[in-house]
């Protein structure tokens, strides 16, 4: 289970991370805004999975968990997409 947890927060930070790039050299458009949105809820979805990891293995991983979540929440009603 922990395997799992650690494959999807490496994945999510790697789909971040190549997104990120991909709007380094794009030029500014109203898609910019929903990548930007999407890729904030990869972050999420990163602190997540790690974080559960991380309290799956030694019960240390809960403060990512929960600011993952908190900030999940607030970029589903906030952001467009």
């Amino acid at each position: 289970m922990k395997k799992i947890f650690k494959e999807f927060g490496v994945h999510f930070s790697a789909a971040t991370i190549l997104l990120g790039i991909s709007l380094l050299f794009n030029d500014y458009d109203v898609a910019d805004e929903e990548q930007q949105s999407l890729m904030v809820v990869m972050i999420c979805g990163a602190l997540i999975t790690i974080g559960r990891y991380h309290y799956l293995k030694n019960r240390k991983g809960i403060v990512m968990m929960i600011v993952g979540v908190i900030v999940l929440g607030i970029a589903l009603f906030t952001f467009s997409f």
